[in-house]
């Protein structure tokens, strides 16, 4: 009897002092904390482009407290900078109304975050005209048609450096000059030859 009394007594103790050492090791392992104060509120996507009138998009707010951990608020408001380009509904939803640029905003516990969308629609175009030059969006590539099976691309030597995409290279970057005047040496040589026109792509970039 007595024996079993100490194996219980011991059983108690170890209980007692390991129940302690859980609740510690749980505590301090998760993550999550809901009373943080809120420091920051991302936006996602934080940049967007929508092709068409009338699409939307679902943008998502995380607020995060000094620390970056997600927490969680008690309500987000959402605002659009510019309603004429894009409309935005009490859950984050963005509605495409023209084109142009806005700034879509979240606010959790007074503390706002934002994202950028942009509504292009590219032109609609009936018939392509061999030699005439059709340029995209920012003029970040341009098309000349030819009547040749034949495609020339000048894929890179742009001097365009939009803000919007990011270097692809590392360390010393340089731009190829010759690419766009070789490109139209071809084209023109391939005329004089042929009495026709290759297709050309050029990237401004």
């Amino acid at each position: 009897m007595t024996r079993t009394t100490d194996i219980f007594d011991i059983k108690s103790w170890l209980f007692m002092l390991g129940l302690p050492a859980v609740l510690v090791a749980c505590e301090a392992s998760g993550p999550v904390d809901c009373c943080s104060e809120i420091a920051e509120v991302d936006v996602l996507p934080a940049r967007a482009m929508v092709l068409s009138l009338n699409d939307s998009l679902t943008f998502k707010a995380i607020p995060r407290d000094s620390r970056g951990i997600a927490q969680t608020a008690n309500t987000v408001g959402w605002s659009s900078s510019d309603l004429s380009v894009a409309t935005i509904t009490p859950d984050g939803k963005a509605i495409a109304v023209g084109q142009g640029k806005t700034i879509i905003a979240a606010s959790a516990d007074g503390i706002s975050g934002s994202a950028s969308l942009e509504v292009f629609v590219p032109p609609e175009i009936e018939s392509y005209l061999p030699g005439q030059s059709y340029v995209g969006r920012e003029g970040y590539a341009e098309y000349i048609p030819g009547e040749l099976p034949v495609v020339i691309s000048a894929p890179h030597g742009g001097d365009l450096k939009p803000n919007e995409i990011n270097d692809r290279t590392y360390g010393v970057t340089g731009a190829d000059r010759n690419t766009r005047d070789l490109t139209f040496r071809i084209r023109d040589a391939l005329i004089d030859a042929t009495g026709y026109a290759p297709h050309v792509i050029i990237s401004h970039l």
